[in-house]
């Protein structure tokens, strides 16, 4: 143990080092070819030939991607009729599409087009009976158009499928709130802080019962 390296052990270093580059290469070759032929797969499905031209057509997966995408921010501005345009024909190119009819759902309600939701919402249920969000905003739909036991029990489906859904128990919140049954009201509140404290609606049901115990102590002092 001279701590020197011997003629022996340094050739045969060297040959396993000048070796490893070619190996490596060799590799991202191998793992490169089938990931470009992927690329160039989706490529040409969503290009057709026009006289002896390649010309992009945008069919699935991009058009309805980026279509998708564009909808989304389109509610998300405000222009709820253009992205409804869009949802249906996302739908249209693919019926079976769940995203596409709960954004649909989600676009129609924003809007104000209620019963038309409430059809979309129901359709994803169809489709997806245990989407527990399809049912919060069932409900949520249901509540707008006054049928308020309707909506209470689609909540409380929606609470079944998942338990810590706090949006559907803000609405039952407002639903129990507006039917006058306070005490539901303020526990369905409470529920939902408990869930998701940092959510601005969650925020804004606090400041409630807050307001309401702050009116209550208020009252008693005052008789």
């Amino acid at each position: 143990m001279s701590g020197r390296i011997s003629e022996e052990f340094w050739t045969r270093k060297s040959r396993e080092w000048e070796g490893e580059p070619q190996t490596v290469d060799g590799e991202r070759a191998r793992l490169e070819v089938p990931r470009q032929r992927r690329l160039l797969e989706t490529v040409l499905s969503n290009c057709t030939l026009d006289n002896g031209t390649l010309c992009p057509t945008y069919s699935k997966p991009f058009d309805l991607l980026v279509r998708g995408n564009y909808a989304v921010c389109l509610s998300a501005l405000g222009f709820y009729d253009q992205a409804v345009e869009q949802y249906r024909i996302i739908i249209s190119k693919n019926p079976r599409s769940l995203e596409g009819y709960y954004n649909l759902s989600i676009a129609l309600q924003s809007k104000g087009d209620f019963d038309s939701a409430t059809a979309g919402y129901r359709k994803v249920i169809s489709m997806a009976p245990k989407n527990s969000l399809a049912y919060t905003g069932l409900g949520k739909c249901l509540f707008a158009k006054k049928d308020f036991s309707g909506a209470i029990a689609a909540e409380k489906r929606a609470i079944e499928l998942f338990a810590n859904n706090h949006w559907a128990y803000l609405t039952l919140g407002q639903i129990y709130a507006a039917t006058g049954q306070l005490s539901e009201s303020n526990e369905a509140f409470r529920k939902a802080i408990q869930i998701n404290p940092k959510d601005p609606a969650c925020k804004m049901a606090l400041a409630t019962l807050l307001k309401q115990k702050m009116a209550a102590n208020q009252s008693l002092l005052t008789r």
